[in-house]
């Protein structure tokens, strides 16, 4: 069973190109973009303040009855950005949380 998690805000990370770094990339924290509306982020707005796992075919649905765009486009987000992917094909459900924090946050 795939799962994909993902959050209605909060804090996040951003990955910036640095070939100076070990890695090839430096991260940062990054405020959660916006949902757009092609997003699987999208689809839980107006869900109350509790996570929430749901299965990818109630998405589906829940998509088509609300005239949102076509399931097959919907995205999902990855750190600061979207993934141009078809989200409801590649998970079988989706939790979403209503914000994320970095590790680093935790001590403040």
């Amino acid at each position: 069973m795939s799962v994909a998690l993902t959050s209605g805000g909060g804090r996040t990370v951003a990955n910036v190109p640095d070939p100076a770094h070990p890695a090839g990339m430096r991260q940062s924290a990054a405020a959660a973009p916006q949902a757009p509306p092609d997003s699987v982020e999208a689809l839980f707005v107006g869900v109350p303040e509790a996570p929430a796992m749901v299965e990818t075919r109630a998405l589906r649905t829940h998509a088509r009855r609300h005239g949102l765009p076509e399931p097959i486009r919907i995205r999902i987000r990855m750190d600061d950005g979207f993934l141009p992917m078809p989200a409801l094909d590649a998970y079988d459900a989706v939790v979403s949380v209503p914000r994320t924090t970095l590790s680093a946050d935790l001590a403040e």
